[in-house]
């Protein structure tokens, strides 16, 4: 377009001056014939001749003219003009009237032909020309007398009306040539342009071309192709006809990626007027391939969306090895599960040696001395205790049983470990406790917190190793405030507030940084084989608890952790817990109960305590038999405690025939799968009660209670 406009201004421009050459050739034409109509009032046969002559030569520069051939004719008009002047002025009368019409169409012609100094030059040199014939007549010397001069005023009208025609003829050409340079000028400069925007054009189209991403910019309502680069093509398939006759998106886009493009086109023409989108691009020849789009709306001077712009980069390879990354990373998982299972499972298996080792170590000592039995039967009733929360503890961890948040005494908790490891654990490690006076309750569940100072303690007592060593466990209560703050393991505040300390220290061999770090990882251990869930574990509880872990230890000068857990608001101390369940102690039951257990062993202890217990027990070993008996004895059952796992007839089929014959009748569940799976598949509501295995007679009469109070 620029080209073609900048080829017309030039054009018109040689017009221009092909105009006012013919201009002149015209003019210069009907001067002479008014000189020879002057010599024919003469009778001036030679000057007709002469300016006839020159009127005929005239043709020649206007044939140059037609040609195109300006400068030529410029040249031969010039020597025209100027020999038929020499020759009218050497021939006859009548030079007077065609000096005075020929010369000022001569000067501005050579104003335009000639550069300023030649055209002055030739100025001076016709003026003195003039001059020299004036002399020449008045004085004599040409016989026939051409300028008919009778004196020197008429040199000076001569004179002067040549030099107005000179200056006036020299501005004249002086304007047109002005006009003729800013037009060269501006023709130059358009040339420059027109070629800054094809070195442009090409620049853009050599990027776009050598991106591999497909670049592609559509009208967004007739959804015509503007300009795509050559990856598009390449792609596709289709040629630069064809995609310009396909309108986007549906010319490219499968049936089951149509709904999601008008959705995301309706939403990029709203606020976000940028987003990205992944769909499959429809090749010529069937491909199907995944590319991620980057589409962004340009706006119109009307603020309406005039052009979408969709940059779009073929994702096939990366969603292969997306895929295949997931594959080796689930892989990965399975081998690590594998691997922490194998760990997780030596860890228990340790800390239920410890728990059997205290058992079998008091029962060892009972059967040495039978007068120690009742101190000796209390302490492994303990062991077992915490054997069956570290079994409750697996189970919460597996999510088949919730987390108990009860009071706990902190300084019976600790207490009750310490005496228990110090039978178990190695005779060169000692232990030593220093507890404060009234050391508030706390809110917790009793088997994690004893798993969290288990764990503690015989780390600690690991870390000595085989020297003699300490391990100071201590007990605290502190008050965090806001104006002296406290810091946790990671450096983060630890919330001011009343907390219990509990303070492990020992003087073992340390742990250097990097130790620390890694410390709180999932099932990281510096021994060869786990123990326990790790501190991984014990930090999930504390937190879990509302509480956070402080961390100290130089390698070489052991390892101090203190354990912040956050008081209860009402502060009940150690004689108000020890008096909260006196009342309960003394409660007795009556009535029948169908006890239903598979257990033989398991099914003595519980009818022995519900005997105890003041009831009356009728037995069955599966559901089935159960069944049988509560139907010949409906009327005198007030109350059913059953197992879930058994042979023949489980318990949830029994539990759902006995609410078949009574709606109403109280059933009590025992199971070792723990409430939350029996709660999922028995509706809440119809549950009179639970009490998870293992159970002592107090666990069991306060369930009892509260069903027998509740009828």
């Amino acid at each position: 377009m620029i080209t073609s406009v900048i080829s017309s201004y030039k054009n018109e421009a040689v017009e221009q001056l092909e105009d006012v050459l013919f201009k002149l050739i015209v003019a210069t034409g009907i001067a002479y014939l008014f000189g020879v109509g002057a010599a024919i009032y003469y009778n001036d046969i030679k000057q007709i001749t002469a300016l006839s002559v020159g009127i005929a030569l005239l043709t020649v520069p206007s044939v140059l003219l037609k040609r195109g051939q300006v400068s030529n004719a410029g040249i031969i008009f010039t020597l025209l003009v100027i020999g038929t002047l020499t020759v009218t002025a050497m021939t006859g009368q009548g030079i007077n009237d065609l000096a005075i019409t020929a010369f000022p169409i001569l000067y501005f012609f050579a104003s335009i032909s000639l550069n300023r100094a030649v055209f002055i030059i030739c100025t001076i040199c016709t003026l003195f020309a003039i001059f020299w014939l004036t002399f020449a007549e008045l004085n004599g010397l040409f016989v026939p007398k051409p300028f008919q001069a009778t004196d020197w005023v008429d040199f000076l009208i001569v004179a002067v009306v040549l030099l107005v025609a000179a200056v006036a003829s020299d501005l004249l050409a002086t304007m047109l040539r002005n006009n003729l340079e800013r037009a060269e000028n501006e023709i130059n400069h358009r040339k420059q342009a027109e070629e800054t925007l094809r070195t442009e054009k090409e620049f853009t189209e050599a990027a776009l071309d050598s991106q591999k991403d497909t670049f592609f910019l559509f009208e967004p309502y007739t959804g015509k192709a503007i300009r795509w680069n050559r990856a598009f093509k390449d792609i596709t398939g289709y040629t630069d006809e064809e995609i310009a006759e396909m309108p986007v998106p549906m010319s490219y886009c499968g049936p089951e990626d149509m709904e999601r493009a008008k959705v995301f086109f309706q939403n990029i023409f709203g606020v976000k007027q940028h987003d990205r989108i992944d769909m499959h691009l429809i090749c010529k020849d069937g491909r199907r391939v995944h590319f991620e789009y980057n589409i962004s709306v340009i706006n119109g001077e009307n603020g309406l969306p005039k052009y979408m712009l969709s940059i779009g980069r073929d994702i096939t390879e990366y969603e292969l090895a997306k895929k295949e990354k997931m594959l080796l990373e689930q892989q990965l998982q399975q081998s690590q599960k594998q691997e922490s299972l194998g760990q997780l499972s030596s860890g228990i298996a340790h800390d239920f040696n410890n728990i059997l080792a205290a058992i079998i170590g008091y029962c060892n000592l009972t059967k040495i001395n039978v007068q120690t039995a009742e101190n000796n039967i209390a302490e492994i009733e303990k062991a077992a205790e915490r054997a069956a929360g570290l079994c409750r503890q697996m189970m919460a961890y597996a999510g088949k049983a919730p987390i108990t948040m009860t009071k706990v005494n902190m300084e019976m908790l600790v207490e009750e470990i310490v005496n228990m490891l110090k039978s178990t654990l190695p005779r060169n490690t000692v232990i030593k406790t220093e507890f404060a006076r009234k050391i508030p309750i706390i809110k917790g569940d009793p088997s994690q917190m004893h798993q969290v100072v288990m764990n503690l303690i015989i780390n600690a007592s690991e870390a000595i190793g085989a020297v003699q060593g300490e391990v100071n466990v201590s007990l605290t209560r502190c008050e965090v405030l806001a104006s002296k703050p406290l810091e946790d393991y990671n450096g983060k505040s630890i919330p001011p507030g009343e907390y219990v300390c509990l303070q492990v220290t020992d003087n073992g061999c340390g742990m250097d940084e990097e130790t620390k770090w890694r410390l709180f990882e999932p099932f990281f251990t510096t021994k060869f084989t786990g123990r326990g869930l790790g501190m991984s574990a014990v930090l999930g509880i504390i937190k879990s608890h509302g509480g956070t872990i402080q961390l100290s230890s130089s390698l070489g000068y052991g390892t101090s952790f203190k354990v912040y857990i956050p008081v209860l608001a009402d502060k009940i101390t150690e004689d108000e817990n020890r008096n909260s369940s006196t009342l309960a102690a003394t409660w007795q039951g009556s009535g029948t109960i169908l006890l239903v257990e598979d257990e033989e062993p398991i099914r003595f202890i519980a009818k022995t305590l519900l005997e105890m217990l003041q009831f009356t027990v009728l037995q069955a070993a599966n559901g089935k038999e159960a069944l049988e008996i509560y139907q010949n004895n409906a009327a005198e059952i007030s109350l059913v405690f059953t197992d879930m796992g058994m042979p023949v007839m489980d318990g949830y089929e029994l539990f759902d025939k006995l609410k078949q014959l009574k709606p109403d009748l109280p059933i009590i569940i025992s199971s070792g799968y723990g409430d939350t799976e029996v709660k999922a598949r028995l509706a809440s509501k119809s549950i009179a009660g639970i009490v998870s295995k293992p159970y002592n007679r107090d666990k069991l009469r306060d369930v009892l209670k509260s069903v027998v109070e509740g009828l």
